[in-house]
């Protein structure tokens, strides 16, 4: 994963380890401080920084569990023929449609535009572009 394609505040998952009730969990990281010259990464994990190359660097995927800590919410009998949907509802009216096809989520706006997406760092992006000024919490 390239530095560059990373903003402040993205999650990344640095292949931190953590051993909880003798199961290992990784655990992800905020960047913090970019450096797009020499592909280095001040990142911020349990209160602790790290500086990281991003050749040790991989996104985070998405799951349900996190969009609806986003605030998504997925309706009841949305299957549809691309799969389940998620909407989230913005403070200024905005509407944004994310659909799950059993691979990756695609964004639909109403504006006929359509994202694909895999990663948190993208979401966040997106939502940004969107005006939705939310924090993503993992």
């Amino acid at each position: 994963m390239k530095s560059s394609d990373l903003m402040l505040g993205d999650w990344v998952d640095c292949g931190i380890k953590k051993l909880e009730n003798e199961t290992l969990t990784s655990l992800f990281a905020k960047v913090i401080g970019l450096n797009n010259t020499n592909g280095i990464l001040l990142i911020e994990y349990e209160d602790k920084r790290k500086l990281v190359q991003e050749s040790d660097v991989k996104p985070v995927e998405i799951s349900r569990e996190i969009l609806e800590k986003v605030g998504f919410e997925r309706h009841k009998g949305s299957e549809n023929e691309l799969g389940p949907y998620y909407d989230y509802h913005g403070d200024v009216g905005q509407i944004l449609r994310l659909i799950y096809n059993g691979h990756h989520f695609g964004f639909h706006i109403y504006y006929g535009y359509h994202f694909e997406i895999k990663y948190v760092h993208e979401l966040q992006h997106f939502l940004k572009f969107c005006g939705i000024e939310k924090d993503v919490v993992l």
